[in-house]
């Protein structure tokens, strides 16, 4: 499971922070919010990026999201990976 922090507009895209296992997360996989919605990774970063092991050991991790605004907004608190 992956808390939604915070979310805000980064271009055409839209930034998610989460919480939670940052090494599991990549492009291309599909989040699930507890309403139902889907999300596709299309980007995935680190504000607090160190080194390669802080990656690993983060907890805390930024994605993208190329959906509408309105989705964005409407975004549940707690994400899971669909598999």
């Amino acid at each position: 499971m992956y808390q939604v922090i915070d979310k805000f507009a980064v271009g055409s895209s839209y930034a998610v922070s989460l919480k939670g296992d940052a090494a599991l997360l990549k492009n291309g996989i599909k989040l699930i919010d507890e309403n139902g919605q889907i999300f596709e990774i299309t980007g995935v970063g680190m504000m607090h990026y160190q080194n390669d092991k802080s990656i690993l050991n983060s907890d805390q991790i930024e994605v993208l999201f190329k959906d509408s605004i309105e989705q964005i907004e409407q975004i549940g608190k707690l994400l899971r990976i669909i598999k």
